[in-house]
């Protein structure tokens, strides 16, 4: 990590408002931030996209639509300092590419493109990219995982999101601007995971009919949650605290691994029938993953603090709920 001497202060020094922009805010989680930075006093928000976005209920922002936003022309250039929260891309952690030259240019030299396109119009400010904590690092040499672990992903979502990490460093040394990479964790919680989408959805869909859920593995691999709050707590200080380095790195999680055997007991605790239970070998999936956030408590002053088990007993209250 290189030393930035202009970073001596954050985007929110002596109480300015934060301009920032977030790109891919109809997506899930882009979506989700949307939500939650639109209420914020003291950021003037703009989400950036390629479709319409749902309404949201409270909050304000602006909307910027363009067929193709790594062109970057949603960015007239006149907030040179402002935050840009990238969520905008592949989401598909199990996608598949002919090869990694197909791979890159489809899904990774757009975002390269993008950035080298709002450095030419002046922007210097900051980029917090969402990256992948559960698939970035491949197979762990040991848990919980620091973010000086190795990358070596084991599918083409991991190593799409390690390239942009790479490539995204090398233009903040370039340019002079900032990254800070975040390699989220599994995030969940009502309103973010939906009906039908994701492991825990189904895996209540099972228990509440009693009906088949298939185990990738033998159910003894760890995976890192952690809650949208906390996920949201952390993106926002990120975003304000000051930085000693033009390029961070940062893993985002609980730091606790919960097994999939673990999952379905806490799940089918909720209901009175449990599901019924098949097996399958994994080829992709890691065997386990938790991250450590040693890095995240001590440059955010930041920890989670939804209990796994609180936050799932909302979330499952949120998927039985027919209004929500």
């Amino acid at each position: 990590m290189s030393v930035n001497p202009n970073s001596t202060s954050s985007p929110t020094a002596a109480g300015k408002e934060v301009t920032l922009y977030i790109t891919g805010a109809a997506g899930m989680l882009g979506g989700e931030f949307l939500r939650y930075f639109a209420t914020k006093r003291n950021f003037a928000v703009t989400a950036v996209t390629r479709s319409e976005l749902p309404q949201i209920k409270q909050g304000q922002y602006q909307h910027s639509r363009s067929d193709d936003i790594f062109d970057a022309s949603w960015y007239d250039g006149t907030h040179p300092n402002s935050v840009i929260l990238h969520c905008a891309g592949l989401s598909d952690p199990r996608a598949e590419f002919d090869g990694i030259s197909t791979l890159y240019a489809q899904e990774a030299a757009p975002h390269i493109k993008m950035l080298e396109q709002l450095c030419a119009k002046g922007w210097k400010g900051r980029l917090l990219f969402v990256s992948s904590g559960g698939s970035v690092y491949g197979e762990p040499r040991e848990l919980p995982i620091r973010e000086n672990h190795p990358l070596r992903p084991k599918g083409a979502y991991g190593f799409y999101k390690a390239i942009l990490e790479q490539g995204f460093s090398y233009l903040a040394a370039k340019f002079g601007h900032e990254v800070v990479s975040l390699r989220v964790s599994n995030p969940y919680g009502p309103g973010l995971i939906k009906r039908g989408q994701g492991v825990i959805p189904i895996l209540a869909e099972a228990c509440r009919t009693g009906s088949e859920f298939t185990i990738i593995g033998d159910g003894t691999d760890l995976r890192d949650y952690i809650h949208k709050s906390d996920l949201c707590d952390a993106v926002e200080r990120a975003m304000t605290r000051n930085m000693t380095r033009s390029e961070m790195t940062l893993n985002i999680g609980s730091g606790r691994g919960v097994s999939l055997n673990e999952l379905i007991e806490l799940v089918s605790a909720q209901f009175d029938t449990a599901p019924i239970l098949l097996r399958k070998p994994s080829v992709v999936d890691v065997h386990s993953n938790v991250l450590c956030i040693d890095g995240a408590r001590k440059l955010l002053d930041w920890s989670p603090t939804t209990p796994f088990e609180t936050g799932l007993k909302n979330l499952i209250e949120s998927l039985n709920d027919p209004h929500t």
